[in-house]
């Protein structure tokens, strides 16, 4: 059967369709907070340091008499360069499955939302794979955690992130505002005798001491002193085609202590940023962009194919992650013990 995948028919109105009926769809990814998205409108091109780190010097300022102001040279210059690429996957179905799942419109509510699911998975383990390995931070920025945190005596995670706050502190003159954590990790947290006696004795909470409990994100936040805790929370068959799934956690039972900047512009020392080229999804407009919930903005929705009978649901992508500026982010490995 012959396909012309020269016709692409635009679903700009589909993702929020989808998010209408689903709106658990994206639940556990997390890779867009971690680096947050950064719209561009060049799809490839050289990346400003940010303006902390380009003005980190002393200057002398005082004007000479009858003489002109002092000059910084090359404040805003560049040592990294984004590429957003063209992504994507496909998902083929026909007359028969529209009659089954109710008729076009049920059906593309379906398609779309597995297509989008598996491109944001797609995304999320991406940027697992970059963020939760010691081979992205330099030495003196990674560090194994103490004991693992759940240890009834030796588990102390409030040191592990104090420690990492400081050293961000330090290399970027800023205060980390946001911890990363796979599932493990924070249950290990909650179970932790440091952080439950920290809640009784600095917010008057009394956790009885309960090894079960899951404490509020927003508790938690309150301990530690940083804007926003994330959990990843997404899985991922690690089995081959075909074969019994074996399902494990995108993000390892690890803990990034980060700095993230969410600016327009993207000149704040943050640990890195996610580059959207707008123009590459065609179909969407800046304001269809802005109207989209997180993190379905950057992932365009389109039908392809003109038989009768056949058709493809594909979900789209134009962009990078990169990490661009290492000493915002201090890795804490091995803070639980793998089952």
């Amino acid at each position: 059967m012959t396909i012309n995948n020269a016709t692409v028919y635009p679903r700009p109105d589909l993702p929020l369709l989808v998010v209408e009926d689903m709106p658990d769809l994206a639940g556990g990814f997390i890779a867009h907070e971690v680096l947050p998205i950064l719209p561009v409108a060049i799809s490839t091109a050289p990346v400003p340091k940010s303006l902390r780190g380009a003005t980190a010097n002393i200057h002398r300022t005082k004007r000479p008499k009858y003489g002109a102001y002092p000059t910084i040279q090359n404040v805003i210059s560049s040592d990294a360069i984004y590429n957003c690429e063209d992504n994507g996957i496909e998902i083929p179905r026909d007359a028969k499955d529209i009659e089954i799942h109710g008729g076009q419109d049920k059906a593309d509510l379906l398609f779309g939302a597995q297509a989008l699911r598996s491109a944001l998975l797609v995304q999320e383990y991406a940027a697992a794979s970059l963020l939760f390995t010691t081979a992205t931070f330099d030495s003196g920025y990674n560090a194994a955690a103490a004991a693992v945190w759940d240890h009834a005596t030796d588990g102390k995670p409030l040191n592990d992130i104090a420690n990492a706050k400081a050293a961000i502190q330090k290399a970027c003159g800023m205060k980390a505002n946001t911890v990363v954590m796979g599932y493990g990790s924070y249950v290990a947290m909650c179970k932790c005798p440091q952080v439950q006696t920290a809640i009784r004795n600095i917010l008057g909470i009394n956790t009885r001491g309960d090894a079960a409990i899951e404490i509020p994100l927003s508790t938690l936040s309150m301990i530690l002193n940083v804007a926003r805790i994330l959990i990843g929370e997404a899985t991922y068959n690690t089995a081959n085609e075909g074969q019994t799934a074996v399902m494990a956690n995108v993000w390892a039972d690890n803990c990034l202590v980060c700095y993230t900047d969410t600016s327009s512009a993207g000149l704040m020392p943050g640990l890195g940023r996610t580059f959207v080229w707008e123009n590459g999804l065609s179909g969407l407009s800046a304001a269809d962009v802005q109207a989209m919930p997180a993190p379905l903005r950057h992932v365009m929705l389109e039908l392809v194919g003109t038989t009768d009978n056949y058709e493809k649901m594909r979900a789209r992508t134009y962009q990078d992650q990169l990490v661009l500026n290492k000493g915002a982010g201090y890795l804490i490995t091995n803070t639980e013990a793998e089952a």
